[in-house]
């Protein structure tokens, strides 16, 4: 997986996909961290029943809202998925 903005110490990319609910990947405090880009290189071709995110659970900050979700085969050809929204959190 790969991001491109910088992580906050001890809250990598290695966080954001371990399956520890407690865990969290946060991007740097004292850097602007959007809008960025995650790629998460299946290294193969799959296709995904979903694709679930949980929130952090102990502060409003970070959550992700909204965004654009995209695929490819190459990665250099990107094809749209449907739009990521959280509309019963506004």
């Amino acid at each position: 997986m790969t991001s491109s903005c910088a992580n906050q110490g001890g809250q990598g990319l290695d966080k954001f996909c371990d399956r520890d609910e407690k865990s969290i990947w946060h991007t740097k405090w004292s850097e602007k961290a959007t809008p960025f880009t995650l790629i998460a290189d299946l290294h193969s071709i799959n296709e995904l029943d979903k694709l679930e995110y949980l929130p952090r659970e102990d502060a409003a900050n970070g959550t992700i809202l909204k965004g654009q979700m995209s695929y490819s085969i190459d990665r250099k050809n990107w094809s749209k998925a449907e739009p990521y929204c959280l509309p019963c959190w506004r």
